[in-house]
């Protein structure tokens, strides 16, 4: 009579840490592949983003004839709003822009309106966040060096308009048309990233206050080429980062040219701490409108 067989009911220890190691290595073999396509989404979506800026400021210029100021000044009230606050209704955000009423009111006016102004300045607006950012909106003066008053708790931003090295970018207290970039549209930038961690501080949307004495600074709505990418660094041993164009992404940042492109701008394009012209190096001739250089190659 044969003898009875005996059916395995389990995987026995070795097995069972062969299999468990297999996953361990099937894991550390595709998580860097996952990573690598969440930042590429999430890269492209912030290309998006500024492509959707720039196209909302060309149609503002259609419609006006200029670009929107950077900031309003020398009005009595300072109505404090920002260029990317006069942007929402060519960005799709009509019914932010009604509720702010920025053509009727300042913005500390909207900010007193409980009903509808505050909420709207509370509002996430995700054109204006770039998905690598991990902490955009964070805590007062966590990731906003700009004042202590309310306006720095609302409307975060990962896109500050171009000032340029010397004012001579896009966005100031003058008015910038087509016609005044004669470096080129495709030569200049209009919009960048600011990350809002790692020394580097968050931009705004909605504009500044000139409450309490106070204000916002400009840096809080715009960015600085005459210093570098991602650090703030300067050839004259001055780092300051919260002024910079800066993000989260692998090696550089994201720029919407003049032309409406957008461009990812190697972070070690050629550099110099310059505020006047004629400048020598790449970065700084992108960030002025008007300085007559010739760009490097490394653009």
């Amino acid at each position: 009579m044969p003898s009875p067989r005996h059916r395995r009911s389990a995987f026995t220890l070795i097995e069972l840490l062969v299999v468990i190691a297999i996953i361990a290595i099937l894991i550390g073999l595709l998580l860097p592949a996952v990573q690598k396509v969440r930042e590429a989404a999430a890269r492209m979506k912030c290309q998006n983003n500024l492509k959707q800026l720039a196209i909302g400021l060309h149609a503002y210029h259609d419609s006006v004839n200029r670009f929107p100021l950077g900031w309003s000044t020398g009005a009595t009230p300072n109505t404090s709003w920002a260029w990317s606050a006069y942007l929402l209704p060519y960005i799709e955000q009509g019914n932010v822009y009604k509720a702010l009423n920025v053509d009727g009111r300042t913005l500390q006016a909207a900010y007193a309106d409980t009903t509808a102004g505050r909420p709207a300045l509370l509002t996430p607006l995700s054109v204006f966040v770039c998905p690598s950012d991990a902490n955009p909106a964070g805590n007062l003066n966590d990731n906003r060096k700009f004042t202590t008053t309310f306006a720095a708790s609302l409307s975060i931003s990962n896109y500050p308009g171009n000032y340029g090295c010397n004012g001579q970018g896009i966005f100031s207290a003058t008015p910038v048309k087509i016609g005044d970039i004669t470096d080129g549209t495709s030569n200049t930038f209009m919009v960048g990233e600011r990350r809002s961690n790692a020394g580097n501080f968050a931009s705004l949307w909605a504009g500044k206050d000139d409450t309490q004495g106070n204000p916002v600074d400009n840096q809080a709505l715009v960015g600085f080429t005459s210093y570098r990418m991602q650090d703030g660094y300067t050839d004259t041993n001055v780092t300051t980062a919260y002024v910079a164009f800066a993000s989260n992404h692998t090696g550089g940042a994201n720029f919407a040219l003049c032309d409406g492109s957008v461009r990812f701008v190697n972070q070690n394009i050629s550099y110099h701490y310059e505020t006047t012209p004629p400048y020598t190096a790449t970065y700084s001739k992108l960030g002025d409108r008007n300085d007559g250089g010739v760009l490097g190659n490394d653009f």
